[in-house]
């Protein structure tokens, strides 16, 4: 986050040095017409070329005044939140995986990986981001939680072969803690991996003290859905992306 802030937006300088952008976030959610011109020309004196905004489901009357100045709803996202005990406590048999913390020498591999695995999120919905930006975007989202974003970075082997990652970061709280990013290579799904993943993060969370685990995922993504509800995780909220450019 900059320093070029005011009571609606931040500029946002890593996304924007990312994407070669000028890339804001609304801070507070509008109320009236006159709050949408107070953003337009905020956003419009500092050559901002997107605003993105995370609105609770629930705030219709924000959403509906957001949608009318042109921000285009990009993603529906529920945060799951479950126990570490719960989480941990699948037997689903995985001989053949090993998951161990991940290190530097594997950030090439991870990176392969995370390129291929989060294309139902808002970056790859919204065409104006070229898809093989976006790419690089999750390779380079796990690689910086690997050099230190996240708590911990743990990945799957599986015959000496590293199939999946899962990436936690302790919260301020330290009784709370959110899956950053999880993905098993395609060529992996359904052998169980993920479920280990899971597993072991969950355990490295209990041994840090944190009561409570979340994770945030796309509304339509029924299969992802699916397995968290079977370890004990529960909708928690919905919010919405909304993108608009200038």
């Amino acid at each position: 986050m900059s320093d070029v802030s005011s009571r609606w937006c931040d500029v946002l300088d890593w996304d924007s040095q990312f994407w070669g952008l000028t890339v804001a976030r609304l801070r507070e959610l509008p109320r009236s017409r006159e709050d949408l011109v107070a953003i337009t020309e905020w956003c419009s004196a500092r050559g901002v070329d997107l605003v993105m905004a995370l609105v609770p489901a629930s705030s219709t009357s924000a959403l509906a005044l957001l949608s009318s100045s042109h921000f285009e709803e990009m993603d529906r996202r529920l945060t799951l939140v479950g126990t570490p005990a719960a989480a941990s406590a699948s037997t689903v048999s995985t001989s053949h995986t090993v998951v161990r913390v991940a290190h530097d020498g594997d950030k090439s591999r991870l990176g392969d990986i995370a390129s291929v695995s989060h294309r139902d999120t808002r970056f790859y919905r919204d065409r104006r981001f070229p898809a093989s930006r976006a790419d690089d975007l999750y390779r380079q989202w796990i690689t910086n939680d690997i050099d230190g974003r996240a708590d911990i970075v743990l990945c799957a082997d599986v015959d000496g072969v590293v199939v999946g990652y899962i990436s936690l970061v302790i919260n301020a709280d330290r009784a709370t803690a959110t899956i950053s990013l999880i993905a098993v290579d395609p060529q992996y799904v359904r052998r169980g991996i993920a479920t280990s993943l899971v597993r072991q993060g969950a355990m490295f969370c209990a041994d840090q003290g944190v009561t409570s685990l979340s994770v945030a995922t796309q509304r339509d993504n029924q299969r992802a859905m699916a397995f968290y509800h079977s370890r004990g995780f529960r909708v928690a909220h919905e919010d919405v992306w909304l993108h608009r450019w200038t």
